[in-house]
This record gives structure tokens, sequence and C-alpha cells, in this order.
């Protein structure tokens, strides 16, 4: 009997042994679940990040490409600006020579003119006092009369450039 109840007695140890492991059991199956719950969850979350991380790649490139084209574009327009400059110069120089042809034809136009009025008059008192006219005298007037004309007409010329010249110029 003695040994029926040491019997009873490791059994029932046993049996408060495996009570406990059951309640553990169930306790880690419970834990099981909450995990494999957390590891759905964080599948999904990979997943997410994942599309947003070919997303963000995508978006990368169109940037980059962006820039790319920005970059070249703005070395284009820095040679466009660089040339017009070059030929604002270019353009300002003949400007100033253009200048300083027009103030020397202004001046040879006052002095024709004068020499004009002056063989005008000559021409008025011989006329006048003689009835006849001089052919050397009137073939001068001609020419001066000429040359009056084409300096005029570049006058004209110049001045038009002048213009146009000055517009470019504040345009650049």
């Amino acid at each position: 009997m003695e040994d029926l109840k040491i019997n009873i007695d490791r059994l029932q140890k046993d049996n408060c042994e495996l009570k406990q492991r059951l309640a553990k059991l169930a306790d880690l199956e419970k834990e099981v679940i909450e995990l494999q719950q957390a590891k759905a969850t964080l599948l999904e979350q990979i997943e997410t990040l994942a599309l947003k991380k070919e997303a963000a790649i995508v978006a990368e490139r169109q940037a980059r490409s962006t820039v790319e084209d920005t970059l070249y574009e703005n070395k284009t327009l820095q040679k466009t600006i660089d040339d017009l400059k070059a030929e604002h110069s270019m353009v300002a120089g003949k400007l100033k020579d253009n200048v300083e042809t027009l103030q020397r034809v202004s001046s040879e136009k006052v002095e024709l003119k004068t020499a004009i009025d002056e063989l005008k008059a000559v021409r008025s008192t011989s006329t006048g006092s003689s009835g006849s006219s001089n052919p050397n005298l009137e073939e001068k007037m001609r020419i001066q009369d000429q040359k009056i004309r084409e300096l005029e007409h570049n006058v004209e010329e110049w001045t038009e450039l002048a213009h146009v010249s000055n517009i470019t110029h504040y345009l650049l």
C-alpha cells in the first residue's frame, strides 16, 4: 500500500506538472497566434515599404533626369548668353565707330552746306552781273550737291543703324 501511496503521490505530482505544462502550452499557443498576426502585419508593412521604395526609385530617376535636362539647358543658355554678350560687344564697338563717323559726317555736312551757300551767293552775284553762268562753278556745285545727298543718305543709314543697335542693347 505504501507503494501505491508513493505511486499516487508521484502520479499526482506528474499530473500537477502536466497541468502546469498544459497551462503553459495554452499560453504559448496564444503567443504563437499573436506572433503570427504580428508577422502578417510586418509582412504587409514590408510589402508596402517595398512598393514605396520602388516608387521612390522611379521618382529619383525622374528627378535625376530632370536635373540633367535642366543642367544641359542651363549650359546651353549660358553659351547663348556668352554669344549674345560677344555680339553685343561687337555691335557696341560698331555703334561707337558709327557715332564717330556720324559726328564726322555731320561736321562735313555743315562745312559743305557753308561752301554751297557761298557758291550760291557767288553764283547769284555772277549770274546777276554777267548774265552767263560759269561751267566750272556749276560743275563744282553739282558735285557738291551730289556729295551732300550722299552724306545725307549715309547719315540716315547710320542713324537708323544706331537706333537699331541701341534697341538691341536694351534688349540684351
